[in-house]
């Protein structure tokens, strides 16, 4: 249950108690699996941690990533 200090939004508006939901996450659909669609490829880290900047609209609220 969610408390008033938790400082919690529903539909734009403070929220402090419970709420049900209108239906259940059904999943994704998805295709099956067709090898034309995959290339190959390797992933190598960087040596160390940094720190990227993305061009997301989460960017602009000032998230960033780690990698």
């Amino acid at each position: 249950m969610a408390a008033e200090a938790d400082r919690l939004t529903l539909d734009g508006s403070p929220f402090a108690s419970e709420v049900g939901l209108a239906r259940a996450f059904r999943g994704i659909e998805a295709a099956p699996f067709d090898p034309r669609w995959s290339v190959a490829g390797r992933f190598t880290p960087y040596g160390a941690d940094r720190t990227l900047r993305s061009r997301t609209p989460w960017a602009r609220a000032g998230a960033r990533a780690r990698w």
